[in-house]
């Protein structure tokens, strides 16, 4: 009688033994999920930050093209403010020598 009821006694044990490891595979599952699901997330925002960083490449050097202009018309807007000066003072000395 003793066998028979250490028996059943192993039966159940072995029956909760296996109901907890299909628990834990089934979180395992589950966690594995969850990890790749993030490895997805960390590769979309690699690309993300890469794009950026191209982005503001193109951006910093169009700016600096833009600077560059923007002197060269300064520039030119000096010489042409200067030499019309030089001019408007050679007419007028021209106009009163005559």
């Amino acid at each position: 009688m003793k066998d028979l009821l250490s028996g059943d006694s192993a039966k159940a044990v072995l029956k909760l033994t296996e109901e907890h490891l299909n628990e834990c595979e089934i979180k395992s599952v589950y966690k594995d999920s969850i990890i790749n699901k993030q490895l997805i997330k960390i590769d979309n925002l690699s690309g993300i930050i890469s794009d950026e960083r191209t982005k503001y490449g193109i951006l910093e050097d169009h700016t600096k093209k833009l600077e560059t202009s923007l002197k060269v018309q300064k520039l030119k807007n000096k010489w042409t403010f200067v030499s019309g000066g030089i001019l408007v003072l050679v007419l007028g000395v021209l106009s009163i020598v005559k």
